[in-house]
């Protein structure tokens, strides 16, 4: 008994070190319209288990992005998204399109790499794009 009690012990212990935080996936397309990304993002510590992905902060990009919901457990996560906005409606610079809902291990920082692997204009061209991925500070 005193055997299980400490199993169980350690057990919790382990859980409650766990983290829980938000990370934002921003894309930067400079002055062009977003109409479309495809990324792929990796924890190169592999300290992240991806709990949920949430839209964006625009219209365009409000519904969260395509991703295998079986890949979220692992260290690389592909995320997509296109919208058939108009171009007027679409975002150009800097936007939120997606949020990372992760536990952290214990005593880990996860050390992201992120890179567009497409991205496009509202005509179909590809455009440069630079991506981020940010911590969200929760109050």
């Amino acid at each position: 008994m005193k055997r299980l009690i400490l199993i169980l012990t350690c057990f919790v212990i382990r859980v409650s070190a766990a983290e829980f935080a938000v990370f934002d996936v921003y894309v930067d397309a400079g002055a062009e319209h977003l109409a479309a990304y495809q990324l792929k993002i990796s924890d190169s510590h592999a300290a992240v288990k991806i709990l949920s992905i949430e839209g964006g902060e625009h219209t365009s990009f409000s519904s969260a992005p395509k991703f295998d919901p079986k890949a979220i457990q692992r260290d690389v996560i592909k995320l997509a998204a296109f919208s058939l906005d108009p171009a007027e409606k679409l975002p150009r610079g800097r936007v939120r399109v997606a949020s990372l809902h992760v536990e952290i291990g214990p005593g880990m920082t996860p050390d992201w790499k992120a890179i567009a692997g497409a991205a496009g204009g509202p005509d179909g061209k590809k455009i440069s794009a630079v991506v981020s991925v940010v911590q969200r500070k929760i109050d």
